[in-house]
């Protein structure tokens, strides 16, 4: 059985839990309600991006990502956001589902699993 890393926690949850080599990224929502849907996903990406760093990953090894998307009427702009904050060539596998958010004020919340990142030839003889 691996050890359980969680990340700031609460009483309610964490907001990233590693076990092994994977990465747990709880639902993630925007700050900014008022914004348009484009920088909210950029912004609960970002959110997503911090955890998996914080986790011992980053952006380029998300393995999976599911939006809970309020309105599909947005996926344009969100999938737009999408590709401009994720890394070319690296697309985790990703389901869009039309959800209201628990924080029904935002316009998705984003679950995301990720992969602790592997040093491997010189980056981890250097260490």
């Amino acid at each position: 059985m691996f050890p359980i890393e969680r990340f700031n926690t609460t009483e309610k949850l964490s907001k990233a839990v590693a076990s092994g080599s994977f990465i747990f990224v709880s639902g993630q929502v925007p700050d900014n309600a008022a914004a348009s849907a484009y920088d909210q996903t950029l912004e609960a990406m970002h959110k997503v991006g911090k955890y998996l760093e914080v986790a011992g990953g980053n952006s380029s090894s998300m393995l999976l990502a599911v939006l809970f998307v309020k309105d599909l009427e947005n996926l344009e702009e969100i999938n737009r956001a999408w590709g401009d904050w994720l890394p070319a060539g690296v697309a985790p596998a990703r389901a869009c589902v039309q959800a209201t958010p628990a924080s029904s004020q935002f316009a998705l919340q984003v679950f995301a699993v990720g992969q602790k990142a592997i040093m491997t030839g010189d980056a981890a003889a250097s260490d």
